[in-house]
């Protein structure tokens, strides 16, 4: 058994061994002395006493990195077996088993072809119904001819006296002459052959036309028009014959030639008319200021130094079958038909030799107008 070593008293004891043994431990030391309490042998360890509670959660870790590059795509697997072939549809039907007469004549049936022939589809029998039919179409590019000139000659017939416009202003009793035609059909497909004609009017001068053609040609002598002594127009017109529809329709182009008087703002020394032979006189011998070819309503001219002019008179002469002057208004603003006198209707004849009634008002004062004032005059 170990002994503890103690100091009793004053008196120390020496240490005896510097090393303890087992069971002796060391409660206090210096130097010189050294105290130790000698214990029992050092018992089996005891049972494990209970765990303590668990501790709080640590701090989460750094944040996650980015993701890495996608890898290479792997190669394609093979195609798949193809599916079995779906059964066959049954036939849909071709059309109608018999042909069908149309016996509704309302115009919105009018374009279709009667009877409509057995195994026409449906279809093509529903559109036809449902959509209009379109006519061809005839364009009358010129009529060629010539005008007459004042001393009664005729230039070459290859100039178009119809041409880009619809139609021309020829004075009256001016002869015109026509020897042909052009023309061109849209779509030939749908018209009958050989039935394009020509005609004047509503005389017919060419015929049995082919579609196809693009000009028509008649003797001149068969077409000499001269309107003597009144206003008048004459229509000239292509026809063709659409039958593409199942039924016949009229397909046309026109032009006109329009005959009209002269108009003429003049000036003159003259201050009397005797008679139609002085009528014709100053008719003839008049300074045009401004003349155009009219057909009645309204005409605007401007005055020239030659109104202005204190020998002569300003003169305005129009054809009688226009009626009364109505009025005369100068620069758009002020009416001065009081400042003419009516000199009455005296008959003269044009220089295409048409014999034609013509008024004369005068103005009351010679060198009424300065240059370049408008006069607008109402018939």
């Amino acid at each position: 058994m170990a002994i503890t070593v103690t100091a009793q008293g004053s008196t120390e004891l020496t240490v005896i061994a510097s090393t303890p043994s087992e069971g002796v431990a060391i409660t206090s030391a210096n130097s010189n002395i050294i105290s130790v309490n000698e214990r029992g042998i050092k018992g089996d360890p005891g049972p494990q006493g209970p765990a303590g509670p668990q501790g709080p959660t640590g701090p989460s870790g750094g944040p996650q990195g980015p993701a890495g590059p996608q890898g290479p795509a792997g190669p394609a697997g093979s195609d798949g077996q193809d599916g079995q072939d779906g059964q066959d549809g049954s036939d849909g039907a071709s059309g109608i088993v018999n042909s069908i007469t149309i016996s509704n004549f309302n115009n919105a049936f009018s374009h279709m072809t009667t009877p409509i022939s057995s195994n026409t589809s449906f279809e093509v029998i529903l559109r036809e119904m449902l959509e209009k039919y379109n006519l061809s179409t005839i364009t009358l590019s010129s009529v060629v001819g010539s005008y007459e000139n004042t001393d009664g000659s005729f230039p070459s017939d290859s100039n178009k006296v119809l041409g880009s416009s619809q139609s021309e202003i020829l004075e009256v009793g001016q002869v015109l002459r026509t020897t042909g035609f052009n023309f061109s059909v849209g779509t030939t497909s749908q018209t009958t052959d050989n039935s394009v004609l020509f005609k004047v009017g509503s005389t017919t001068l060419a015929s049995t036309l082919s579609d196809t053609a693009t000009s028509g040609d008649y003797s001149a002598n068969e077409q000499v028009i001269n309107s003597t002594s009144t206003q008048s127009t004459l229509t000239y017109t292509v026809e063709a014959i659409d039958s593409g529809s199942g039924s016949n329709s009229t397909i046309s182009a026109a032009k006109t030639a329009v005959w009209m008087n002269r108009v003429i703002l003049g000036a003159s020394s003259t201050s009397s008319i005797a008679d139609n032979t002085a009528a014709d006189t100053l008719y003839d011998g008049v300074t045009q200021m401004a003349s155009e070819l009219n057909s009645g309503g309204t005409f605007t001219a401007n005055t020239t130094s030659d109104g202005n002019n204190g020998n002569n008179h300003t003169y305005i002469i129009f054809p009688a079958s226009f009626g009364d002057l109505q009025n005369v208004v100068q620069d758009d603003a002020l009416s001065v038909i009081t400042a003419f006198t009516d000199l009455g209707d005296f008959t003269i004849t044009n220089q295409y030799g048409a014999s034609v009634s013509y008024s004369f008002f005068k103005s009351n004062s010679k060198g009424a107008f300065s240059t370049g004032t408008s006069l607008k005059i109402t018939f």
